[in-house]
């Protein structure tokens, strides 16, 4: 039996490179989401044994847009950077944002002078490459 497939072009061609080094302000938290994510650490920071993963809740922080591109089907698509921080759960398992000195948006918050995560709306941020899709300087 031979198997005959038509070729179907989705998605965008997006070349994040050229806004490498370029600045954009956080976007309001309402642009935000929390994500379920495969993690290979474990709740206590270590890392799990080879080939184990548990599910775990990330922030993903967005800026504002940086561009908009048109899809195959001739839709525009806003891109935008984005990050992920973690999230931490409380005794009652309850998600949020850990204050642990250690933690990515603690850092982040303290690089950029601030207290509270909710201040980053506005705040200006260096673009950079993270593989194919853009990110945001944390550190």
């Amino acid at each position: 039996m031979t198997v005959d497939l038509p070729e179907i072009s989705k998605g965008i061609s997006f070349d994040p490179k050229p806004y490498a080094g370029n600045k954009a302000k956080i976007a309001p938290v309402s642009d935000w989401e929390v994500c379920d994510i495969k993690s290979k650490y474990g709740t206590n920071g270590k890392e799990l044994p080879k080939g184990e993963t548990i599910m775990v809740k990330k922030l993903r922080v967005v800026t504002e847009p940086v561009a908009t591109v048109k899809d195959s089907e001739g839709k525009q698509k806003v891109i935008r950077a984005s990050e992920l921080f973690g999230l931490t759960q409380d005794e009652n398992g309850v998600w949020g944002v850990p204050t642990h000195e250690k933690s990515g948006m603690s850092r982040f918050l303290k690089t950029l002078g601030l207290k509270h995560y909710k201040e980053l709306v506005g705040q200006t941020v260096p673009l950079k490459l993270n593989g194919d899709y853009l990110g945001f300087y944390v550190k």
